[in-house]
């Protein structure tokens, strides 16, 4: 049950017409989730294994949001309000077959196959109320559907030397195929309003060496590097545009560890890749309200990163962390030159590079028997944009770089056998970065478990989500050279029960097709 609250309050006097606006909106909503999982281990001869996993999510959802707004410009005072209804289902089901080798033996490998199917179905009606120059209620319908397959075939490769080193390869080969189509329907039609529908496959392969090595006995090393190959094929069937791109990286990886009784040092170079998501490349309009539409970029680059990191920890209770991390061709919605003052158009395009180095300091606590345990955590990033692109610039008078810093705590009170209670909360403080500034940014959520049965077979969770939350940001943006401060208010409040069972056979079942699965969600979304 989600029932989210929201306030922006707009401020134009900056306009050359001194115009303003004050906008609030209120929601009711509700997201229904199921999942589930079945695994089967098969042990062959000889250790060999074959392991099936079946893994679906499927969940359905519905809201209603209402936007008021107060208007006064070259017209007068205008107030009127706009609703919206929106409900859709979304689903993601995967398979996966993997055939492994008993690692313990010198050479080993293992070889699997992954196929998934996601789809994402919604539905969103717009129509103003109150409006003084419409006698009858505009609306506007959108109906977007999103579905894809993906198909992976994976193998590693592992060798044993006898002074303890270990060599890894392997290879992936990935095939996604996408279809997204939005289409709008409307009493009048509107030049903005654009259907759209694109067709696309992106195939990548993956390879990647990797090498471990002990010496001394306090002393090992890391070191492995992997080579990707990105190939994208889109046909934009309502632009009659077809859009061929490759994508080279070599993502180096390096870590020399130091472990003691009461001390231990990891000292490593770290990178990543990041694709954009596919309704972020699609170039069809997307009408997120009656003053704003956002339209993908197929030419957006993937993006990248490098990265020194530096971990301390002392009596495995004390942990102190140090990341440089500088990011390539990071992407981000900016305000198009097609904006007027009735509409914002944002374009999705890679904007400016980052450089960033992070300081935390965790630390764990146990209490009264180990009845009360938890950590503490403070951190601190100095953050820099830089190599700005795409026609990107910053507003008069902000500065490109900031700090910014966060405090967190958790708690976990064991009151019985099986029965737990947690605590969480989060705290920013304010920041000024160099698009918005935050004023007030906190959170916290608690919750209760409760677990009986044979090893914990059956367990109930109740969860309060952002129970006491608060998250308040102004923003600045340019319009025909006009200033326009935006500052929001959100409240979200979510309240979460589950129920498990749990069963257990005679093997450790492996949930990795279910991990994999969660991090391939948001390919679909």
């Amino acid at each position: 049950d989600n029932r989210p609250t929201w306030y922006r309050s707009i401020d134009d006097s900056h306009f050359a017409d001194s115009s303003t606006m004050q906008a609030n909106s209120v929601g009711d909503g509700r997201v229904n989730v199921l999942t589930g999982l079945a695994n089967l281990e098969w042990r062959l001869k000889n250790k060999h294994t074959l392991n099936f996993n079946f893994w679906f999510y499927d969940d359905f959802s519905n809201s209603t949001d209402l936007m008021m707004l107060h208007v006064n410009d070259s017209t007068g005072i205008r107030d009127y309000g706009q609703r919206s209804c929106n409900d859709g289902n979304d689903d993601l089901w995967t398979g996966n077959i993997e055939y492994s080798t008993p690692d313990t033996l010198p050479n080993s490998f293992k070889a699997s196959y992954g196929i998934l199917y996601g789809g994402l179905r919604t539905k969103s009606n717009r129509y103003n109320i109150l409006h003084p120059d419409a006698p009858e209620q505009w609306a506007l319908y959108t109906y977007p559907r999103m579905t894809g397959w993906q198909h992976d075939l994976k193998f590693d490769y592992a060798h044993i030397s006898r002074n303890s080193s270990k060599l890894l390869a392997g290879a992936l080969l990935h095939v996604g195929i996408l279809d997204d189509d939005v289409k709008y329907e409307e009493p009048v039609p509107q030049p903005w309003h654009q259907s759209s529908n694109m067709h696309g496959v992106e195939q990548n392969f993956e390879g990647y060496v990797n090498y471990k090595l002990n010496f001394g006995r306090f002393f090992s090393m890391d070191v492995s590097s992997r080579y990707v190959r990105i190939n994208r094929d889109f046909d934009f069937v309502s632009d009659g545009v077809t859009l061929r791109k490759n994508y080279n990286y070599l993502l180096p990886y390096a870590a020399f560890y130091y472990r003691g009784r009461n001390y231990s040092l990891g000292l490593g170079m770290v990178s990543q890749l990041s694709n954009p998501d596919y309704s972020a490349m699609l170039p069809g309009k997307r009408q997120d309200d009656e003053y704003t539409i956002r339209i993908g970029n197929p030419d957006v680059n993937p993006s990248r990163s490098y990265g020194v990191v530096i971990n301390n920890s002392f009596f495995n209770a004390c942990l102190f962390s140090v990341r440089y991390v500088y990011k390539y061709d990071v992407a981000a919605y900016m305000l198009d030159e097609e904006s007027s003052a009735d509409l914002r158009i944002y374009r999705y395009k890679n904007v400016y590079d980052t450089r960033s180095c992070v300081f935390s300091l965790t630390s764990l606590y146990r209490m009264f028997g180990e009845t009360v345990t938890g950590r503490v955590e403070a951190s601190a990033s100095y953050n820099d944009e830089v190599n700005f692109k795409n026609g990107y610039r910053l507003d008069a008078g902000r500065k490109s770089s900031y700090w910014q810093t966060s405090l967190s705590g958790s708690m976990n009170y064991s009151i019985l056998d099986g029965l737990d209670v947690y605590l969480w909360v989060k705290c920013w403080p304010r920041t000024e970065m160099p698009e918005k500034e935050v004023l007030t940014y906190w959170t916290m959520d608690a919750g209760v478990s409760y677990c009986w049965g044979k090893d914990g077979m059956f367990s109930l969770v109740f969860d309060a989500q952002d129970i006491f939350a608060s998250f308040k940001i102004r923003s600045c943006g340019h319009l025909y050279n006009n200033v326009i401060d935006n500052t929001s208010d959100y409240g979200d409040r979510k309240l979460k029960l589950t129920f498990a069972v749990k069963f257990k056979g005679g093997g450790k079942v492996d949930d990795k097709g279910v991990e994999q699965s969660k991090n391939d969600i948001d390919r679909f979304r």
